[in-house]
Formats: C-alpha cells, sequence, structure tokens
C-alpha cells in the first residue's frame, strides 16, 4: 500500500498485534543487548486431526513468523533487530502451540 508516495506495510492477520502483545509480555523482564545476535525460533503447531504428512508445510509463513518474534523482541532482547546477524527458524507439529526463542550474543570470533 502507498501513502502520500511512501511504502506502508500492514499484517494481513488479525490476530499480529495481540501475539505481539503476548511475544513483549514474555520478554519483558529481559536486558536488551547492544551485540550481534544469534537467533534460534521453533514454532509449534497442533496437528489437525485431519493432516497427514509429516511435516506443517503450510500457513503460516516462517519469514513472517520470524519477523513478528523479531519485531516483539526489538528493545526487549536486543536493541534492534539489526543485530540479528543469524537466524535459524522451523516449524513442527507437537502437542501444545507456542515458539521457543533462544537468543545468543555473539562476536566476531565465535562465528569465524
Amino acid at each position: 500500500m502507498c501513502i502520500n508516495g511512501r511504502a506502508v506495510m500492514f499484517e494481513a492477520n488479525k490476530n499480529h498485534k495481540a501475539y505481539r502483545a503476548l511475544l513483549t509480555h514474555a520478554f519483558r523482564d529481559s536486558t536488551p543487548t547492544l551485540n550481534p545476535v544469534r537467533v534460534e525460533l521453533i514454532f509449534y503447531f497442533k496437528r489437525p486431526k485431519s493432516v497427514k504428512r509429516d511435516l506443517p508445510s503450510v500457513k503460516p509463513d516462517i519469514d513472517k513468523l520470524c519477523r513478528t518474534v523479531l519485531d516483539g523482541a526489538t528493545g526487549l532482547l536486543f536493541k534492534d533487530d539489526s543485530q540479528v546477524i543469524i537466524l535459524n527458524a522451523r516449524k513442527e507439529y507437537a502437542e501444545a502451540e507456542g515458539v521457543l526463542v533462544r537468543c545468543f550474543d555473539i562476536d566476531s570470533v565465535t562465528i569465524r
């Protein structure tokens, strides 16, 4: 969408704001790092009874899930999501839905 000559993004998912608020609440006691970070995300989804496939290769898209978590963590786990230099993410079926978030400070020695 374009407003006054500027690109404006909006979320198509009506639950996005509530989910982001939940993430912000979960990260509330964290101290944001100023260092580069590695983030690992595992998204858990309940398998629908009618689904026979082993892997959750359906919506929601993993890139949008990651963006939501990183936006929710900005200012809480790290000052800005531009500090994320390594991102690992996957979707899995599980008994309970949720996301596991791991955030690690890294330095140039760690990744070489």
